[in-house]
């Protein structure tokens, strides 16, 4: 059986830098998914970013 993620969470401190990084680098639109979080989608491939201070 081969695994595969899907999703990927990541929390950060410099949420504005790091989506704009992985928006400016890989491409992809993002989505809001609340206020606070931000969502990306590239080939079926999810990344979340949420910030620190919400955890």
């Amino acid at each position: 059986m081969k695994f595969k993620f899907n999703t990927i969470g990541l929390f950060t401190v410099l949420q504005p830098e790091m989506v704009a990084f992985y928006r400016d680098v890989t491409g992809p639109g993002t989505d809001r998914a609340g206020s606070d979080i931000v969502g990306m989608t590239l080939d079926g491939m999810r990344l979340i970013l949420y910030p620190r201070a919400k955890f």
